[in-house]
C-alpha cells in the first residue's frame, strides 16, 4: 500500500482539487484507492458526495479503538474509489493523537487497510502541527501546490525548513505549481524565475 499527501501549510491553493482528481484517475486506472479527507472543513467530501450531505464519523471512537477504520469509509463513490469524509471532531486531531497514542498513531489507523488498499490519498488540512508531523512522516510522497505568488512560495519555504528540523525527509516533498493564470505578470514572473 501506497500513502501520498496533499498537503500545504497555506490555504486556498488548491490541494483538494488536487486530491480529489488524483484519487479519481487513480482509481480509474484500477487502482484500489481510499481517499481521506482530514480536513474538518470536508472540502474533498463535499467534491465526492456533491449535494447530498455526507455524513462523518466521530474521530474518538476510531482513536480509543472502539471503532475499526472500515466503519468510517464510504465504499465505491466511484467503481475503485472509497473515502473517509470529514468530520468536525477532526478539528481536535492534534490533541487525540497524543492522548490516544502518541507517536505513530497514523501510521497504525492505516496498517489495517494494506490487504485491500493499493494507495491512500490524505487531504489535508493547511497547519503546521502534531497531524501535519504524522502524515509528513507516514507518507511516501507529499505533493505541494504552490501558487505561483511571492507569499505561497515563502510557505513553501517555511515548510522545506520545517521538514528538514522534524528530520521527516525533505526528499518525498513533491512541489507543483497550481492555480496558474499566465495572464498575470507576477504568475508569468515567478514561473519564469523558477525555469532558470
Amino acid at each position: 500500500m501506497r500513502i501520498i499527501a496533499f498537503y500545504s501549510p497555506k490555504g486556498g491553493v488548491g490541494k483538494t482539487a488536487a486530491a480529489v482528481n488524483t484519487a479519481y484517475l487513480a482509481s480509474r486506472d484500477n487502482l484500489r484507492t481510499l481517499l481521506w479527507d482530514l480536513d474538518p472543513q470536508g472540502a474533498s467530501s463535499f467534491y465526492l458526495a456533491g449535494a447530498e450531505p455526507v455524513k462523518g464519523r466521530k474521530l474518538s471512537k476510531l482513536l480509543e479503538g472502539k471503532s475499526p477504520i472500515a466503519r468510517f469509509i464510504h465504499e465505491d463513490v466511484y467503481p475503485n474509489l472509497d473515502f473517509i469524509p470529514a468530520h468536525s471532531s477532526f478539528r481536535n486531531f492534534d490533541i487525540k493523537l497524543e492522548q490516544e497514542h502518541g507517536g505513530s498513531a497514523l501510521k497504525d489507523l492505516l496498517a489495517p487497510l494494506s490487504e485491500d488498499t493499493s494507495l491512500v490519498i490524505l487531504d489535508c488540512p493547511p497547519t503546521l502541527s502534531r497531524l501535519t508531523e504524522q502524515v509528513l512522516d507516514v507518507a511516501d510522497k507529499v505533493y505541494v501546490p504552490v501558487v505561483p505568488t511571492w507569499l505561497s512560495l515563502n510557505s513553501w519555504d517555511q515548510l522545506k525548513e520545517f521538514v528538514k528540523d522534524k528530520k521527516l525527509g525533505v526528499k518525498k516533498l513533491r512541489p507543483f505549481f497550481s492555480m496558474v493564470d499566465r495572464r498575470k505578470n507576477l504568475h508569468r514572473d515567478v514561473l519564469a524565475r523558477d525555469a532558470e
